[in-house]
């Protein structure tokens, strides 16, 4: 079974974050392939390098995303 996890792009900004999730995912045996990452934010730079190196890391870990974008207006 998979497991969601709703994080914040500011959590994912914290370089701390994803090695904490690994660190976890090491000391529980839980398979990184069962976790999907749920994001969704008003807006984000999908051009930030904090950012895109995080969700590089997490697809490394073998770690799924799901991205809502919400339009507010």
């Amino acid at each position: 079974a998979n497991m969601m996890l709703t994080v914040t792009i500011s959590q994912l900004e914290n370089t701390s974050f994803i090695h904490k999730v690994s660190e976890v995912l090491q000391q529980t045996g839980f398979d990184s392939g069962q976790i999907i990452f749920d994001i969704s934010e008003s807006s984000f730079n999908a051009n930030n390098t904090s950012f895109k190196a995080a969700l590089e890391t997490a697809e490394i870990m073998g770690i799924q995303l799901s991205i809502g974008i919400l339009a507010l207006g």
